[in-house]
C-alpha cells in the first residue's frame, strides 16, 4: 500500500459494494482487490445458517480524527475493559491517551483506513431487535452472536479473512467482531510512514498531539503492529 491509503488520506484503493441481501441496498466502501473473497465468504456462511452484517468498514483520517478527539475531550465515553465507563478527570493526559488507544485507533493508525479491515455482526440478532455494541460479551457465553464467533473461527481463514485482535497482546483491545483480509493487510503495519504520519498529525488537529509525538514510533509498535497474525 502506498503511504497515503496506509493513513487513511486516500481513498482511490476502494470500490463500492452494495449489500442487497435484506431489501434495500446499503452500499459499503472496501478494498477492490477484497470484494470477490468477501462476498464468497458470506454466501457460504448464508449456506450454513449464518448471516453476517457488516456495521463498519472504511474510515477515513478525518472520520478517525473525529472520533478520537471527541473522546480525549470527553465529548464521547471511554470505557475500561469491563465496559465501564471512565471519567477524565482521574486520569492525566498521557493515562487518557492509552485509555482511549486500547479501543479507538490513533487516526492514521486504523485498520479501517486500508479498506480490508470491518467490523460484523450477526445479522440475525439485529432483525431480532438487538443493537449492536461491539462488546466481547455479545460474542461469549449466551451472546447473540456465538454462532458467528464460532463459524468465523472455523471458516474465515478459507476465505482470506483473520481477526488482528483476536488475542490481548497489550496494545488494542480484544475485539472478536473485526475482520481483516489477509491477502492485503497482514504486513501493512510494517510500512506506515511514522515520519509522514508525525506531519499529518502536526498539520491537523488532534488532540494530546504534543505528547503523542515523543513516543509515536512506540505507539504504532503497540497499537497497530502488535496484532494476532493470520
Amino acid at each position: 500500500m502506498s503511504p497515503d491509503v496506509l493513513l487513511g488520506v486516500s481513498d482511490r484503493h476502494l470500490t463500492t459494494w452494495t449489500d442487497h441481501r435484506f431489501g434495500q441496498g446499503v452500499p459499503w466502501r472496501l478494498h477492490r482487490d477484497m470484494v470477490s473473497d468477501w462476498q464468497a465468504m458470506l454466501e457460504a456462511a448464508s449456506a450454513d445458517g449464518i448471516s453476517i452484517l457488516p456495521i463498519s468498514t472504511y474510515r477515513d483520517f478525518s472520520r478517525q480524527a473525529l472520533i478520537f478527539n471527541e473522546k480525549a475531550e470527553g465529548r464521547r465515553s471511554v470505557h475500561d475493559d469491563h465496559g465501564q465507563r471512565l471519567q477524565r478527570e482521574a486520569f492525566s493526559d498521557d493515562e487518557w491517551l492509552h485509555r482511549i488507544l486500547r479501543f479507538s485507533a490513533l487516526p492514521g493508525l486504523s485498520r479501517h483506513h486500508w479498506g480490508t479491515d470491518l467490523d460484523v455482526f450477526d445479522a440475525n440478532a439485529v432483525h431480532q431487535g438487538h443493537r449492536p455494541k461491539l462488546e466481547p460479551d455479545e460474542f461469549s457465553g449466551d451472546g447473540p452472536c456465538v454462532a458467528l464467533n464460532e463459524w468465523l473461527q472455523e471458516n474465515a481463514g478459507r476465505f482470506g479473512f483473520f481477526r488482528p485482535y483476536r488475542l490481548d497482546l497489550g496494545g488494542v483491545a480484544p475485539e472478536p467482531w473485526h475482520l481483516s483480509y489477509a491477502p492485503i493487510s497482514r504486513h501493512a503495519a510494517n510500512d506506515i510512514p511514522v515520519e509522514q504520519l508525525a506531519a499529518l498529525l502536526t498539520d491537523t488537529y488532534v488532540a494530546f498531539c504534543s505528547i503523542i509525538l515523543p513516543q509515536l514510533p512506540a505507539l504504532v509498535e503497540r497499537y497497530a503492529q502488535r496484532i494476532s497474525p493470520p
